[in-house]
């Protein structure tokens, strides 16, 4: 079996056969996880990606997201107000 994340990719999804009731609830539940870290991740390396390549104006979307991705997103996005301010300046 493989650990979702350790092999250095995202979006694994568990699948577990005939599983019903609890075990069922709870795989469903691991993989809504996975997705939602996938998403926000994958949100923020896309906005890095841009930075670099000169697309300024891009930021942070993922609005699913709470408590601490939530204040990432926002302190990614006010970091990257302020690069843009200063290179404007």
């Amino acid at each position: 079996m493989e650990e979702i994340g350790v092999t250095g990719r995202l979006g694994g999804q568990m699948e577990v056969p005939d599983c019903t009731g609890a075990w069922r609830e709870m795989a469903d539940a691991t993989n809504r996880l996975g997705v939602h870290i996938t998403c926000q991740f994958r949100d923020g390396g896309n906005i890095v990606r841009d930075h670099l390549h000169g697309k300024t104006d891009s930021r942070m979307t993922a609005n699913f997201i709470g408590n601490e991705f939530r204040e990432f997103r926002e302190m990614l996005n006010e970091h990257l107000d302020r690069v843009n301010a200063k290179s404007a300046a």
